[in-house]
C-alpha cells in the first residue's frame, strides 16, 4: 500500500457526473485507461532494486533515488488527464485518473537544476525507460509550477506493471510522447540542440502542448435516436485554464452555456445546454481554442504532431457537456447527414500565457490499450497503440540507409559486405510500388509486410494477435517472416486452431522476432534470444542460410524503416 498524500486532490464537485446514459466516467477506470508502450513485452521491474539517477548539465548535486526514498517524501495527489497525440476529433483516446506521486520540480531543485528561463544551461530533460525509450521534455514546463510528478500510484492503487510500475513521469499539459515516460530509470539534463529523443528522431515536434478539445460521447456517430428529446453529452478539456463555456452547433445555429461549476482548471467542467428546434444539418464537432479569451476561435487539427516545430495536439480533461436537443417527429432527422452535432469548447481566460495541458504519447487507439506481452512479426513497439497497422513515423536514418543500400554494389557472395536483398524468392517481389524493396524500406514492418502478397497469411496472424501497432513502432528488430507457403505446410485444422488461440499465436509469432538487427554476417553461426524468451539458431554462408537447421532463408536482408526482415519457408515453433 502507498502512504497517504501530504497534499490530497481536491474533492470532485457534486454534479460532475451527470446521469446521462453513454457519457464517459469522470475518472477512467484503471483497466480501461489507454496504454502506449515502447516495449513488446511489459517490463516487470523489481521495486527493491529500482534506482533513478538525476544528472547532466546544470546538475550541481547528482542524485540517485530508490523507491523507498520516494515513498518517504511528501506525496501529492492530483486528477490529471492524459491524451494521445494521435487522438482524432471525437476520439476516445483520452483518460482522466487520480495520480499520487513525488513533485518532480522538487527533486530537480534539490539537484541544483535551474530552468533556462532563469539562466540555467539545460532546456531539455531526457527521461529514459528501462526498455530503452527516450522522451524529451522542456525543463521550463516541468519547473513552472504545474503538478509535474513521478507517479507511484493510480486511482488509489500502486501503478500496475502495464502503466509503468514502479514509477512513471507525468507532466500535465504535454502529450505523452514528450512527457509521460513509464518505467523511468534515468533523468538527464541536456539541450534540444544536443540530443534528439526517440520520436524527435522520427520527425515529430520537440514541444507538444495539449490544446483545447472536446468530444461528444452520446449520441454516437451514425446513431438513430428516437423522435423527441435527445441528450447530447460529452467532455471538454483545457488544462491550466478550464472550460469557460461550451457551444453546440445544430442546424447552423449556436447555443452556448457556461459550466455549472468551473472548478479547478485541471478538472472537467460540467455544462448543460438545453436546445430546441429542428436538427436537420448537424455538424461534426471540433474543439475551438480561443487563446486566453481573445481573438477568433481557431479550428484545431487533431492530427500530425510532426511537421517541424509545429505544436502537437490534444487536450487535458475538463469535463462533461450534457446538452438537451428537441428534434422533430422524424426518427432519422439527426442521422440524415450521418454526423453529430458540433460542440465547441472555449477555455477560460488565463492571467498568464500557458499553452500546455495534460499528456500521454502517440497513438491511443484503444481506451484500454492491450499491447500485452506480444509482438507479432519482428515488428515491434507501440505508441498510442492501435491495431490498424497504419504508422506515419519513419526514421531519417532508415531512409538514408535505403539510399546507401542502392549505391553499394558490393559482391553478393561477400557476406560481410552484402547490402541488397538476396535469395530465390526475392525475384517474386514487385519491382516498384509499396510492395517493392524500395517501398518496403519506407514503411514500418507490419505495414511493409501487408504490401507483400507473399506474406498475407502472416499479416492476418499479426492482426489476429493485435500486434500490428506493436510491431510498427518497435526499434531495430529482426523478423523471420514465414511465407504463405510456409503456413500452408501446417494442416488447415491445426492452423485454424492456432489462429483462434491468441495466447498460442502470440507465443509463436514472438518466437520469430529478435530484439536486434541481424545482418547477413550475423547469420553464419548464431544463437539469439527471441521476444518469446527462448532461443533460435542460424547457420550458413554466402546466400544459403537456415534457421533452427530446418527453415531455409528464401529472401534475406529486406529492409523496412524499423526492422530487418529475413523471409523463410517454414514456420518456426518454440519449444513448449
Amino acid at each position: 500500500m502507498l502512504p497517504g498524500p501530504a497534499s490530497p486532490a481536491a474533492r470532485v464537485p457534486r454534479g460532475v457526473q451527470p446521469r446521462v446514459p453513454g457519457i464517459s466516467s469522470f475518472v477512467t477506470p484503471t483497466k480501461d485507461f489507454y496504454r502506449v508502450d515502447t516495449a513488446l513485452v511489459v517490463p516487470k521491474v523489481n521495486a527493491e532494486t529500482w534506482r533513478l539517477r538525476i544528472h547532466g548539465k546544470g546538475v550541481t548535486r547528482e542524485r540517485t533515488f530508490s523507491f523507498a526514498d520516494l515513498l518517504r517524501r511528501d506525496l501529492i495527489e492530483r486528477d490529471i488527464t492524459l491524451t494521445c497525440v494521435s487522438n482524432e476529433v471525437g476520439g476516445p483516446y483520452a483518460g482522466n485518473a487520480r495520480w499520487i506521486g513525488v513533485p518532480l520540480a522538487e527533486l530537480l531543485e534539490e539537484s541544483g537544476v535551474v530552468p533556462p528561463s532563469r539562466g540555467g544551461p539545460a532546456d531539455q530533460l531526457v527521461a529514459r525507460s528501462v526498455d530503452g525509450m527516450t522522451i524529451g521534455t522542456p525543463v521550463d514546463d516541468v519547473m513552472d509550477g504545474r503538478d509535474a510528478m513521478l507517479a507511484l500510484g493510480m486511482n488509489g492503487e500502486p501503478l500496475p506493471f502495464v502503466h509503468g510500475f514502479p514509477v512513471r513521469m507525468l507532466v500535465p499539459g504535454l502529450y505523452g510522447y514528450v512527457s509521460a515516460c513509464k518505467w523511468i530509470r534515468d533523468i538527464e539534463l541536456t539541450t534540444f540542440d544536443d540530443y534528439d529523443p526517440y520520436w524527435v528522431k522520427r520527425d515529430w515536434a520537440r514541444k507538444a502542448p495539449v490544446k483545447t478539445q472536446s468530444r461528444i460521447d452520446t449520441p454516437k456517430p451514425f446513431a438513430r435516436p428516437a423522435a423527441g428529446t435527445v441528450m447530447v453529452a460529452g467532455v471538454a478539456w483545457a488544462q491550466h485554464r478550464g472550460i469557460d463555456k461550451v457551444e453546440v452547433r445544430v442546424d447552423d445555429g449556436l447555443a452556448a452555456r457556461r459550466p455549472r461549476r468551473r472548478g479547478h482548471p485541471g478538472h472537467l467542467a460540467p455544462v448543460v445546454v438545453p436546445l430546441g428546434g429542428h436538427v436537420r444539418r448537424p455538424h461534426p464537432h471540433r474543439a475551438g481554442d480561443r487563446p486566453h479569451g481573445h481573438g477568433p476561435d481557431r479550428e484545431a487539427d487533431p492530427h500530425d504532431p510532426r511537421r517541424g516545430e509545429r505544436p502537437a495536439f490534444g487536450g487535458g480533461h475538463r469535463r462533461l457537456i450534457p446538452a438537451r436537443l428537441r428534434h422533430p417527429r422524424e426518427p432519422s432527422a439527426l442521422t440524415r447527414e450521418n454526423q453529430s452535432p458540433r460542440i465547441r469548447s472555449v477555455p477560460r481566460p488565463s492571467p498568464r500565457r500557458e499553452t500546455a495541458m495534460n499528456t500521454t504519447p502517440r497513438r491511443l487507439r484503444r481506451t484500454a490499450l492491450a499491447v500485452a506481452s506480444v509482438a507479432f512479426l519482428p515488428l515491434a513497439l507501440t505508441a498510442c497503440s492501435d491495431d490498424s497497422g497504419d504508422s506515419s513515423s519513419s526514421s531519417d536514418a532508415s531512409k538514408s540507409s535505403a539510399a546507401e543500400k542502392k549505391a553499394d554494389e558490393s559482391p553478393a557472395k561477400d557476406t560481410a559486405a552484402m547490402t541488397e536483398p538476396f535469395g530465390p524468392a526475392c525475384s517474386s517481389v514487385p519491382k516498384d510500388g509499396k510492395g517493392s524493396f524500395d517501398g518496403m524500406a519506407e514503411d514500418p514492418v507490419a505495414t511493409a509486410a501487408s504490401n507483400n502478397p507473399e506474406l498475407s497469411t502472416l499479416v492476418t496472424a499479426v492482426k489476429k494477435a493485435g500486434l500490428v501497432d506493436t510491431l510498427n513502432n518497435a526499434k531495430d528488430i529482426t523478423v523471420f517472416a514465414p511465407t504463405n507457403d510456409a503456413f500452408a505446410k501446417i494442416p488447415k485444422a491445426d492452423l485454424d486452431k492456432v489462429l483462434g488461440d491468441k495466447a498460442q499465436l502470440t507465443k509463436i509469432l514472438t518466437y520469430h522476432v529478435v530484439g536486434e538487427k541481424l545482418e547477413p554476417k550475423d547469420l553464419e553461426k548464431g544463437s539469439y534470444e527471441t521476444l518469446e524468451k527462448s532461443r533460435l539458431t542460424t547457420s550458413g554462408s554466402g546466400e544459403a542460410f537456415k534457421v533452427n537447421g530446418s527453415a531455409n532463408l528464401v529472401c534475406g536482408n529486406v529492409e523496412t524503416s524499423n526492422a530487418k526482415v529475413h523471409i523463410i519457408d517454414t514456420v518456426l515453433m518454440p519449444k513448449s
